[in-house]
C-alpha cells in the first residue's frame, strides 16, 4: 500500500511561485523576440554571418587561400584557372587570378592599390571569379534597405533570406541554419552565387565550394584547395610588378550608388531576336562619380551595344569610399533590353 505524506503548503507555494517566474521569463523572451522588426532580425543575421566568415577578410584573422576554378559557357571552351588571396595582420592584401592567357594581380598596401593585368580591363570571366570571393565582404553592408525578410527551403534545408536594395541595385542573401551564407543572387546580372561545404578555419568558417549560375546554366565552379593560418601563413606581399597601375583604394570600399541614369532607346535596326538581350560593360567609377572607360564585355549585338554605351557614359554615381575618402571603383554595368528597354545596374567590387 502506498504511503501518503502531507505536503508542506509553504514549500508547495514556493515551487509554484518559482515555476511562475520561469514561465513568465520564457513568455517575456518570446514576446520580445516576436516584437523585433523583420528588418532588425535580418540585420542581426547578416552581421552574424559576416562575423562567422573568413572571407569577410578581417585583418585580425589573417589568412591566405589557394583555389582552382573552371569557367563554362562564357567562351568557346571550358577555361581552367587559379586564384590566390592573401590578407595579413597589417590589413594589406594581394589577389592573383589567372586563366588561359589572362593574368590579374592586385596588391593593396595601406591606402594604395597596384594593379597589373595582361589587358587594360577586366573581362566578364575574371569579374565573375573575383565577385565569388568579394561578395562575402559585403554581406553586412551599410546603406542598404531591407525590402523583405523571409523563409524558404532548398534541398530540405531551411534558409532565412533578405531582399536588399541599394539605390536601384537589388540582391538577395540567404543564410543557412548554421549562420553561413548559402546564396547571393543579383537581380541585374541574374547571377546566383552558391557557397557550400563550410569547414572551420581557426575561429572562422570558409566555404570550400563556390558555384555561380545564371538560370540553370553553370558559369563557374570553384574549389578552395588550401587555407593557411597562423604559423603556416607567409604574410609577405608580392613585389609590385613593373608597369602596374597605381590607384588609391582599400580591400572593401563602400559601394557606389547610382544618382542619375538615362534609359537608352531601343534601336530600330535591332533584329526581333534581340527583344530580350543584355549588354554588360566593364567600367571604372571615378572619384567624382562619373563612368570612365566603359568597355563591352558581353555584347547584345552592335546596335544594342552602341545604344547602351551612349547613355551609360552619362550616368552619375555617388562614388565608392574608403572611410570618408572617395576612391575609384571597378564594376560591371549590365543594361537589359526586354521588349521595351529597361536598364538595371549594380556595382560590386573586384
Amino acid at each position: 500500500m502506498p504511503i501518503l505524506r502531507a505536503v508542506d503548503p509553504v514549500r508547495m507555494a514556493w515551487f509554484r511561485g518559482r515555476r511562475g517566474v520561469v514561465l513568465s521569463l520564457l513568455l517575456l523572451t518570446a514576446s520580445v523576440w516576436g516584437k523585433e522588426k523583420p528588418e532588425d532580425q535580418a540585420r542581426t543575421l547578416l552581421k552574424s554571418a559576416a562575423e562567422r566568415s573568413l572571407l569577410n577578410a578581417d585583418s585580425k584573422f589573417p589568412f591566405s587561400l589557394t583555389a582552382t576554378f573552371a569557367l563554362y559557357g562564357l567562351s568557346a571552351k571550358r577555361l581552367d584557372g587559379k586564384y590566390d588571396w592573401l590578407v595579413n595582420s597589417e590589413g594589406d592584401w594581394a589577389k592573383h587570378l589567372s586563366f588561359a592567357d589572362y593574368t590579374d594581380l592586385q596588391i593593396g598596401r595601406g591606402s594604395s592599390l597596384q594593379i597589373k593585368r595582361s589587358i587594360q580591363f577586366q573581362p566578364i570571366q575574371a569579374a565573375i571569379v573575383q565577385n565569388a570571393f568579394s561578395n562575402p565582404l559585403y554581406v553586412d553592408q551599410a546603406g542598404e534597405v531591407v525590402e523583405r525578410f523571409f523563409m524558404t527551403s532548398e534541398n530540405h534545408v531551411k534558409l532565412r533570406c533578405a531582399d536588399l536594395l541599394r539605390g536601384k541595385s537589388r540582391r538577395t542573401i540567404c543564410i543557412d541554419p548554421g549562420k553561413n551564407v548559402r546564396t547571393i543572387a543579383f537581380k541585374s546580372s541574374r547571377i546566383i552565387y552558391e557557397y557550400s561545404d563550410y569547414q572551420p578555419a581557426g575561429r572562422k568558417f570558409v566555404p570550400h565550394r563556390i558555384t555561380a549560375k545564371r538560370g540553370s546554366t553553370t558559369l563557374l565552379e570553384v574549389s578552395v584547395d588550401k587555407i593557411a593560418l597562423d604559423s603556416e601563413l607567409d604574410p609577405r606581399l608580392p613585389d609590385t610588378p613593373e608597369g602596374a597601375i597605381q590607384r588609391s583604394g582599400c580591400l572593401a570600399p563602400s559601394l557606389p550608388t547610382l544618382k542619375h541614369s538615362e534609359v537608352p532607346g531601343f534601336p530600330t535596326s535591332a533584329p526581333i531576336a534581340n527583344y530580350q538581350a543584355q549588354v554588360i560593360f566593364y567600367a571604372l567609377i571615378g572619384t567624382d562619380g562619373t563612368v570612365r572607360n566603359p568597355v563591352v564585355t558581353q555584347t547584345g549585338g552592335e546596335s544594342l551595344d552602341s545604344s547602351a554605351l551612349e547613355v551609360v557614359r552619362h550616368w552619375q554615381y555617388e562614388p565608392a569610399k574608403c572611410g570618408d575618402t572617395p576612391v575609384e571603383f571597378e564594376t560591371e554595368v549590365p543594361v537589359n533590353f526586354i521588349m521595351q528597354v529597361r536598364e538595371e545596374h549594380f556595382g560590386w567590387p573586384r
